[in-house]
């Protein structure tokens, strides 16, 4: 695999746990979602990509619609319809 940032070929497969928290003071209370992935890390420069599994996804989905929903945007049912 190939850096999608400088290129480089130094590249390396690991397991990974991470904790998405949500944004903002008001969500200081609301559960972290964790997530175990299989991360794909640039040992050149450092950047690393995942998938998140779906049923991790629909939550943060859910989680973030019903954030625009009470705040009146809809600026994520906008980001998904493209």
């Amino acid at each position: 695999m190939k850096c999608k940032t400088c290129g480089s070929e130094h590249c390396a497969d690991f397991s990974g746990e991470l904790a998405i928290h949500f944004p903002g003071l008001e969500n200081l209370s609301k559960p972290h979602v964790f997530i175990a992935a299989e991360l794909a890390v640039c040992l050149q420069c450092g950047r690393a990509e995942f998938a998140i599994p779906n049923d991790k996804l629909r939550q943060l989905m859910d989680s973030s619609i019903r954030k625009e929903e009470i705040n009146g945007r809809s600026k994520f049912a906008k980001a998904g319809n493209n």
